[in-house]
């Protein structure tokens, strides 16, 4: 074996140096083409490494029409904004300002904002982000050719650039809920909307944007949401492995996926969404507090939380967001008891007749409006039985969400209106409760002189402690004045295949906060 080693050693030096000149022509040629070759085998190799990254699809009720979130107007964009957008703040599920792309921010005379901005963050596109795309952002939202979503959030603001990275906005006057609002996102100024395409600073970038999809890559994950036109659709795609996960599901339809073990189920609060039975006061018959008394306590809440909510679900006290909530203040004496709400109808006069009340030749009926989505109208059909129960007639009418929207909200036609309302971090109730929104967002046209100055107060005042006083009044009047039957904070489901792992929901509050962790995901491969 020695010999046969020593043989092919000195066989292989003998080649070498008869042919070294040859053999240092081709190492010489070989380094250019080396150096000339390494860019076509990085891009290779990022194509590959592009390929290989996991992709999760997740099914989404709704469309994306455009990714801007200056034009958010449904859920499905709002939560493919969040991925793709920064805010110069952003907001914890407890309400706490956190920085985000600004690094710090002070407050001067209670009505002037300087925000000092991170200097290390860049565009998708590889641009510098600085103070000109803030300023940018704003002036864009506040032009009012646009019709942009969140225009009243700038509205009267003057905002200029003092330097690269900082800020300064002046308000008019003094607004509580000012910083809360600033986690909207920033948009680059040095792509104009004439020639827009969605470049963020977030943890996704769009890849692809169609009519039934849009495609996000990460650092480590693809995100595709597939769009479905409602929640039947969007449950068959999950049965059919067309899609790995879904939210928004209520607790029936968890049922159906009980069998299912490759699934996980997620189940949260959320904190910044109640669901009301909203009582228009214009009627003449809902005017008398002793009727809204009545029908409240006629709701069996327990049954409703049981039966339609989930147990993630919250009972809701008032309107305030849920770490706003007095629970001290919650008065039991209008919980479930319909002897008691027929005592007090049969005191003012109401009368049985062939078991349906009547008073001075007019039958109590009801006519109760609720939006066509599922939750809501099995909230309706107890609702509906429990007031049966008491004598009063109903109907039921199911509306879509364009005939709400441009039929029966500006007209008012409804006795009772079944909705969720959906709240910002801060506790502002001003749109929903104030006398000069009755022809807007304040649903039921309740006028308090009271009310109005606490909300007034409230939103002027920046201190936390001075605030949370003026709301514990404002939930109190509102109690007694029982303008709308508040039942609960629903819980947001959400399936899951279990190979997607690292899932964090613990600041959670609204539906766009399950994807908070999404940079961290880990999708497993199925080989087979």
């Amino acid at each position: 074996m020695s010999k046969r080693l020593r043989f092919f050693w000195h066989l292989s030096t003998a080649l070498i140096s008869k042919n070294i000149k040859i053999l240092s022509i081709i190492f010489v040629l070989l380094i250019p083409i080396i150096f000339l070759l390494r860019p076509i085998v990085n891009a290779n190799n990022k194509f590959f490494l592009n390929f290989l990254k996991p992709n999760y699809t997740e099914g989404v009720v709704g469309s994306v029409r455009t990714i801007n979130p200056l034009f958010a107007e449904n859920e499905a964009e709002r939560l493919v904004n969040s991925l793709v957008f920064r805010g110069l703040i952003r907001v914890d599920s407890n309400g706490n300002i956190l920085p985000d792309l600004a690094k710090e921010f002070e407050v001067k005379n209670k009505t002037e904002y300087i925000f000092h901005l991170r200097t290390d963050i860049y565009w998708h596109d590889g641009k510098k982000f600085t103070s000109g795309d803030v300023v940018h952002t704003i002036k864009t939202a506040q032009n009012p050719d646009l019709h942009s979503t969140i225009s009243g959030t700038f509205r009267g603001v003057e905002v200029s650039s003092e330097d690269s990275h900082t800020v300064k906005m002046k308000l008019m006057e003094p607004f509580a809920p000012f910083l809360s609002n600033l986690n909207i996102g920033i948009i680059p100024s040095h792509i104009p909307l004439k020639d827009y395409r969605p470049v963020g600073t977030g943890n996704f970038k769009v890849k692809k944007l169609t009519n039934d999809r849009v495609i996000l890559e990460g650092d480590k994950l693809k995100i595709t949401f597939k769009f479905y036109p409602n929640t039947e659709f969007a449950k068959l795609a999950l049965k059919l492995g067309e899609v790995e996960g879904l939210g928004g599901l209520t607790g029936r339809d968890i049922e159906e996926f009980k069998d299912r073990v490759d699934l996980a189920t997620y189940k949260k609060t959320l904190k910044r969404q109640f669901i009301a039975a909203f009582f228009n006061l214009r009627k003449p018959l809902l005017k008398d507090k002793g009727i809204r008394d009545s029908l409240t306590s006629a709701i069996n809440k327990e049954e409703i939380l049981k039966t339609v909510a989930g147990t993630g679900s919250k009972l809701a006290v008032s309107s305030l967001p849920l770490n706003w909530q007095d629970e001290s203040q919650y008065n039991k004496k209008l919980d479930f008891n319909l002897a008691d709400s027929k005592k007090t109808l049969l005191q003012n006069g109401w009368k049985y007749k062939d078991r349906s009340l009547e008073k001075n030749g007019e039958t109590f009926s009801l006519n109760i409006v609720v939006p066509d989505e599922k939750e809501l109208i099995l909230i309706s059909d107890v609702i509906k039985e429990n007031w049966k129960k008491l004598g009063i007639q109903t109907s039921l009418r199911i509306v879509s969400s364009v005939e709400l929207k441009e039929q029966i909200l500006p007209s008012r036609q409804y006795d009772v209106l079944i909705s969720s309302q959906v709240l910002s971090s801060d506790p502002d109730q001003y749109v929903l409760w104030h006398s000069t929104q009755t022809d807007l967002n304040n649903l039921t046209g309740l006028q308090s002189a009271k009310i109005d100055k606490l909300l007034e107060d409230a939103r002027t005042n920046l201190n936390l402690d001075q605030r949370k006083v003026k709301y514990n009044e404002f939930q109190r009047i509102t109690l007694d004045e029982r303008p709308a039957i508040f039942l609960y904070f629903p819980e947001y489901n959400w399936l899951v295949k279990k190979k997607l792992s690292g899932i964090d929901l613990s600041d959670f509050a609204s539906s766009e906060d399950r994807f908070d962790s999404a940079n961290t995901w880990l999708l497993k491969r199925e080989i087979f």
